[in-house]
C-alpha cells in the first residue's frame, strides 16, 4: 500500500484542530507555547505535509529495519529530499536545523516516545543520520 493510501488526511480544519489537541496541551504545559491552529485554507497543505512527513519517518523506520546504516547514502537521499519538501513549502530547514530538530526529540518525552512507539530506535537513527547528513552537506 503507498503512502496516499495509508494516509487521508482531515477533511476540515475542526478536525486538524483536534488532532493537533494532545500536542498542543503538551507544548503548552512544556515549554509555554500557544496552540498550533488550523486555518480552513491551511486544511490542504497540511495534509500534504503530514503525508510527506508520514512517508519519511515510515522509509527511515524501514531502514533502521533492513539495517541501512545511518550514514548510508540510501538514507542521506531521504533526508535531502525531505528537506527539499521542507524548503519548497515554507519551512527553511538547513541540515544543521535538521539536526538540531532530532536532538530535540530525543530530549522531549512526547516526541520520542511517538517515534519510539513508531520503530523502536527511530528517534536515535534518525538523529545519527541527521547529524551525519549535516556533516557531509555543509
Amino acid at each position: 500500500m503507498d503512502s496516499k493510501e495509508m494516509f487521508r488526511g482531515f477533511e476540515n480544519a475542526e478536525e486538524w484542530n483536534k488532532a493537533l489537541t494532545e500536542q498542543n496541551h503538551y507544548l503548552n504545559e512544556a515549554y509555554g507555547m500557544e496552540p498550533l491552529e488550523a486555518a480552513p485554507a491551511d486544511v490542504q497543505k497540511l495534509n500534504e505535509q503530514a503525508e510527506e512527513a508520514l512517508a519519511f519517518m515510515n522509509q527511515m523506520a524501514a531502514s533502521l529495519r533492513e539495517g541501512i546504516k545511518h550514514n548510508d547514502e540510501k538514507v542521506g537521499n531521504l533526508i535531502r529530499c525531505h528537506l527539499e519538501f521542507l524548503n519548497k513549502h515554507g519551512h527553511q530547514t538547513s541540515a544543521q536545523d535538521f539536526t538540531v530538530q532530532t536532538r530535540f526529540f530525543l530530549n522531549d518525552d512526547f516526541h520520542l516516545e511517538m517515534l519510539e512507539n513508531q520503530q523502536s530506535g527511530l528517534a536515535y537513527y534518525v538523529s545519527a543520520a541527521a547529524e551525519s547528513f549535516a556533516a557531509t552537506n555543509q
